[in-house]
């Protein structure tokens, strides 16, 4: 039990930490991060079950649970870190510039105007024509 239950802390902890995650809105890659991080602490659980199952009198019902819920955590682990490639390749890792400042209009000679403006100073003041 010593060794048992700092592993099922750890899960639990990592278990909490998407819950967390998920009540903010995180963004696929965050969620991908901690399920990774999820998996890797349950699976030590796992694995140290599955190992002392008779040494430690585990019945057999619960290592089925806990590789059930493994498995469960496994394919949702999969969909959210899919989720967070299909995001990344699709560049949305966050607005561009322009759509950050409203325009996605590329300046060029038709939608840039010539002329006198506010800090013209090669030709006059920065002022306009101040006399």
């Amino acid at each position: 039990m010593n060794e048992l239950m700092p592993m099922r802390q750890e899960a639990d902890k990592r278990g909490k930490a998407i819950q967390e995650a998920a009540a903010h809105k995180v963004t696929p890659q965050e969620a991908c991060t901690l399920f990774n991080a999820f998996i890797a602490a349950n699976s030590k659980f796992v694995k140290f079950v599955t190992q002392n199952a008779s040494r430690c009198g585990i019945p057999a019902q619960i290592i089925a649970q806990v590789k059930h819920e493994q498995d469960g955590a496994a394919q949702m682990r999969t969909k959210v870190c899919m989720a967070a490639k299909a995001q990344q390749q699709a560049g949305g890792l966050g607005p561009s510039l322009g759509e950050a400042l409203g325009t996605s209009q590329v300046p060029d000679a038709k939608n840039v105007r010539s002329g006198r403006g506010t800090f013209d100073t090669l030709t006059g003041t920065p002022l306009g024509n101040a006399k």
